[in-house]
């Protein structure tokens, strides 16, 4: 039935448009897309004016008022349905509350009347987990509404809408002033985070098809998790340890566990939220075993070269917070000043791993340096931030990167090099303040354009024979 419906189709637009295959088909909704968008203003309001009139459809009434099993048969629980289908489910909720939204406004009513299907649900799930009997069909049904919720979510775009979501999760939860929300959801969060990994970290060796929908999808949406959590200023997570509350150490730990069974494949999920760990939390990052904190200096220094920029522009943000930290302990302590005991411990089990693996930060000036010299380098202003830090802390080392690259040319290329790195450092004072670091960023623009000229020129050596930086 289907193959003759597409036949009659395409017979029809062969008549009218003349389009007689698919790739032709795709382009004429591309070119028409293209076409809309060309003058995006008016379209844009058309859209909306669209949604407008939508919404007062008596169809799309209904289904705002009656998103249940019973008219919509796939929000059930049947056998007929894989648990991998179940994820239309959000897509479906997704839609379904982007129509709710065109008209909801501050309607707590309304929200709540969308949402009465679903609060029906919970207490059935409710119901269920008590009977011993009823425990698959429960886990059905649970995964099915946090696939309706997630969608809902998804959808919800503001903060009214949002905190009605979480008016209808929890009356504890509110945005306000005095309220504790923060710290409920980190809770729960982290609760979830420290449950997960154990039972993900609890299983045996899996088939290379197994291995991303059953653990390395799960530990990417952790990742995501604790980022989110981490980088959205809605958590005061000092009040944790003030208070002896560990559900945020757990969920540090639960990170620890899962970094170190695998980061290489998540690099999505990962890096952001080690730049976010990198920027708050040192006094973590300090307190890991030395083979961890070697573990995550080496994933970084790795990422750094990555052919995703946002990756690599993400290692490098988390390598300048390791470096900011580590030059204001060693400024901090040569002037001797009192300082808390806490900081100062912090700051020196960094400084003494470092002083035992020089060749970590080394390498990684040896990177960027690379980067800077002789490769395309397109996120220049990201590669100079922990640079200028890289340097100050290691200048014997970066002599010695220099003289390599100047040795390696014929005489008449040495003076012209020379001036090149003396113009690199011209203005640039011994600390990492803005205003320092952005002549250091500008130098290096300049540095990059002569360099490369002069690598360029007639008789300067092969490049391949230049890169002893790796």
């Amino acid at each position: 039935m289907v193959v003759v419906v597409v036949r009659l189709v395409y017979a029809r637009m062969s008549e009218v448009l003349g389009i007689t295959d698919d790739s032709r088909v795709l382009e004429t909704f591309m070119t028409k897309i293209h076409n809309d968008w060309e003058n995006a203003k008016n379209f844009a309001a058309s859209v909306n004016s669209l949604l407008k009139r939508l919404v007062k459809i008596d169809a799309v009434k209904f289904m705002l008022q009656n998103h249940t099993c019973k008219h919509f048969p796939f929000l059930g629980i049947s056998d007929n349905y894989s648990l991998s289908d179940l994820r239309c489910r959000t897509a479906f909720y997704t839609a379904l509350t982007r129509l709710l939204m065109v008209d909801l406004g501050e309607d707590e009513d309304e929200f709540e009347n969308f949402m009465l299907p679903l609060t029906v649900s919970f207490e059935s799930v409710t119901r269920m987990l008590n009977n011993s009997l009823k425990q698959e069909e429960a886990k059905r049904m649970l995964i099915g509404l946090a696939r309706d919720l997630r969608g809902i979510a998804f959808a919800l775009n503001t903060k009214t809408s949002y905190t009605m979501l979480f008016d209808w999760m929890s009356q504890r939860l509110n945005f306000d002033v005095s309220s504790p929300n923060g710290i409920l959801l980190f809770r729960e969060a982290s609760k979830m985070i420290c449950t997960y990994s154990n039972q993900i970290l609890s299983l045996g060796t899996l088939s290379k098809d197994q291995v991303y929908p059953l653990k390395l999808k799960g530990i990417s949406i952790c990742y995501s998790a604790l980022k989110s959590a981490l980088c959205g200023n809605y958590v005061s997570f000092g009040v944790f340890k003030l208070y002896g509350d560990n559900h945020f150490d757990s969920a540090l730990q639960a990170f620890v566990k899962m970094l170190l069974s695998q980061y290489r494949k998540l690099s999505q999920s990962y890096y952001p939220l080690l730049e976010c760990l990198t920027q708050d939390h040192m006094s973590f990052i300090t307190s890991l075993q030395p083979h961890v904190l070697m573990y995550i200096l080496t994933s970084i220094s790795g990422g750094l070269t990555a052919v995703d920029t946002i990756v690599s522009s993400s290692c490098c943000a988390s390598l300048d917070c390791i470096v900011t930290y580590l030059f204001k302990h060693i400024a901090k302590e040569g002037k001797k000043a009192l300082r808390s005991r806490e900081t100062s411990q912090d700051g020196q089990r960094l400084l003494n791993f470092m002083q035992h693996n020089p060749e970590v930060l080394q390498q990684m000036m040896s990177i960027l340096m690379n980067m800077i010299i002789f490769e395309d380098c397109r996120n220049q202003w990201s590669v100079s931030r922990p640079l200028l830090g890289l340097i100050l802390l290691n200048e014997k080392y970066f002599s010695e990167l220099r003289a390599t690259l100047i040795n390696s040319q014929t005489s008449s290329k040495r003076q012209v090099l020379e001036q090149c790195f003396r113009n690199l450092m011209e203005g640039v004072e011994q600390n990492l303040l803005v205003k320092n670091r952005d002549r250091f960023t500008q130098n290096m623009s300049v540095f990059r354009r002569d360099v490369a000229e002069a690598l360029r020129s007639e008789g300067a050596a092969d490049a391949g024979s230049l890169d002893m930086m790796s």
